[in-house]
C-alpha cells in the first residue's frame, strides 16, 4: 500500500484540508479491497479506474456505520469497473519496484481512456526477479530503480532507459528541528553514516549551522539492508564527497554499512523506525518524505550554495543529469554539479526484451511508454517525481524502437497519438 498511500495522499487529502486527517487510512482500506477483489476477478472486469475509486473511498472514510462503509466500499468495487475495456482489452504484464504501481496504473488508466485497448496488469517484486522475468517473456517489462549494467543487459538481450526521476533526501528526527533547516554537506554525512562523527553537537555540524540550537545527543544513523535505488543513490554521491566513504564503504544498492548504522529491510520500515527514533539520520525518496512529513536536511555544495529537496532544485539536476558511463542508460544518470540543483537523482528505469514475446501486447506497451513522455507529465509531477527532458526522451524513444518482433523483424509501432 506504499504507492497507493502516496497517490491518496497528492491527489485527494493533500487538497481537501485537515478535517480529512483519517482519509489515508480509509482509503488504504478500500485499495486493499480492490486489490483482493481485482485479483480474483477476470482480466475483462478488472480495469478499476484508480483515480474514481480513491476519491469514491476518500468519502466512504466519513462513514461511521462500518456495516454500510464495508458495503459502499465492495459495491464500488464492482461498479467503477470500466465496462469499456471488457471485450478488446490487451493485457500488459509488468512486474516492478511496488512504490511505482499506483503511478502505473493511473497512467494506463488515462491512456486507455482515449481508445487505447489497455490492460496493465503491474504486480510488485524483489529488484532481483525483474531482469529474469523480463528475459523469460513472463512480464513484458520491468520497471526498476536499480539499473542493469551494460553486461547484464547483453546477456540477458535486454533494452534499459530511464523514464522519470525522484531525488533521495538526507532525513532526521530531531526535536525543535524543522525540515529544511538543517544544513548539511557531502562530507560530513559521509562522516557522520561512516560513525567518525557520533553527536548532534559536533563541531563539524555547529560549523554549518551558526546560530541554530543543536542537542546534545547521540547520532543515530539507519538504513536499508535489501537491495535498493536509494541506497546505490545515497552512497554514490557520499563516495563522491568522501574518499573515506569511497574506500571503506563505496557505491551500491548493496553495501557493507558499518556496526554503527542500524539496518531496516524494506523501506516501508525505514520510515517507520525514522519517526520512531529520536537523533535518526537516514534517506528516503522525495516524494515519500513528502507525504509523510518528514524533517529533510538541505545540503552545501563545494561552491558555497545551499539547495534544498524540492521540485524546482530536482528540475534543475534532471535537466543537468548525464549517465555515467558516457554511453546512455547503462547505469545510471547523475546530477551535474551545477551548484543550484539537487544532487542526489534517483532515476525510474524501463526495462525491455530485445524481441517481443507477443508483438500486438509489445505493441501496445511501447506506444504506453511513448504516451508517457508525451502526455503523462502532469501525472508524474503530481506524484512528486519529474519528467525527463525531451533530450533525454528522445534518446529513450531511440534505445525502445530497437526492439524487434517475434520473427526478429523490426517492430513497427505507430506513434501518432
Amino acid at each position: 500500500m506504499y504507492g497507493a498511500k502516496t497517490y491518496l495522499y497528492q491527489h485527494y487529502v493533500k487538497r481537501s484540508g485537515p478535517n480529512n486527517s483519517d482519509a489515508p487510512r480509509q482509503g488504504e482500506l478500500g485499495f486493499s479491497l480492490i486489490a483482493l477483489l481485482s485479483a480474483t476477478m477476470p482480466d475483462k472486469w478488472s480495469r478499476l479506474s484508480v483515480t474514481r475509486l480513491s476519491y469514491f473511498f476518500i468519502h466512504i472514510g466519513t462513514m461511521k456505520n462500518l456495516f454500510l462503509k464495508t458495503f459502499w466500499i465492495v459495491a464500488a468495487s464492482i461498479f467503477l469497473v470500466n465496462p469499456a475495456f471488457s471485450e478488446n482489452s490487451v493485457t500488459v504484464n509488468v512486474m516492478g519496484v511496488p512504490y511505482m504501481q499506483t503511478l502505473y496504473m493511473a497512467l494506463a488508466d488515462d491512456f486507455a481512456s482515449i481508445d487505447n485497448p489497455l490492460l496493465l496488469k503491474y504486480t510488485g517484486g524483489k529488484t532481483e526477479e525483474f531482469a529474469k522475468s523480463v528475459a523469460s517473456g513472463a512480464v513484458d517489462f520491468s520497471v526498476t530503480d536499480i539499473p542493469l549494467t551494460g553486461k547484464e543487459l547483453d546477456e540477458r538481450k535486454l533494452i534499459q532507459f530511464p523514464s522519470m526521476v525522484t531525488a533521495i533526501v538526507p532525513v532526521v528526527n530531531l526535536p525543535g528541528v524543522e525540515s529544511n533547516k538543517l544544513v548539511l554537506n557531502g562530507l560530513v554525512l559521509a562522516k557522520i553514516m561512516t560513525g567518525e562523527i557520533t553527536a548532534w553537537n559536533d563541531e563539524s555540524i555547529r560549523a554549518l549551522n551558526p546560530g541554530m540550537s543543536l542537542p546534545s545527543i547521540r547520532i543515530k544513523p539507519l538504513a536499508r539492508s535489501d537491495a535498493s535505488g536509494a541506497t546505490l543513490a545515497i552512497s554514490s554521491f557520499l563516495s563522491k564527497s568522501s574518499t573515506e566513504f569511497s574506500t571503506k564503504i563505496g557505491a551500491g544498492e548493496l553495501v557493507r554499512w558499518p556496526s554503527t548504522v542500524q539496518l531496516l529491510h524494506s523501506g516501508e520500515t525505514l520510515e517507520t523506525t525514522i519517526h520512531d527514533t529520536v537523533g535518526a539520520i537516514s534517506y528516503i525518496e522525495m516524494d515519500i518524505g513528502n507525504i509523510n512529513k518528514m524533517t529533510f536536511v538541505k545540503l552545501k555544495h563545494p561552491t558555497g550554495s545551499i539547495v534544498k529537496a524540492d521540485m524546482g532544485f530536482l528540475r534543475s539536476g534532471v535537466v543537468g543529469a548525464r549517465t555515467t558511463d558516457g554511453g546512455y542508460g547503462v547505469r545510471r544518470l547523475t546530477a551535474m554539479d551545477l551548484g543550484q540543483n539537487w544532487p542526489i537523482l534517483l532515476p525510474i528505469y524501463i526495462v525491455l526484451p530485445q524481441k517481443a514475446v507477443n508483438d500486438k501486447k509489445m505493441t501496445l506497451a511501447l506506444r504506453f511508454i511513448f504516451w508517457t513522455f508525451n502526455k503523462g507529465d502532469d501525472s508524474i509531477e503530481q506524484s512528486g517525481l519529474v519528467p525527463l527532458p525531451v533530450e533525454l526522451q528522445t534518446q529513450a524513444v531511440k534505445a525502445f524502437r530497437k526492439v524487434q518482433s517475434v520473427n526478429g523483424t523490426p517492430l513497427i509501432v505507430n506513434f501518432d497519438l
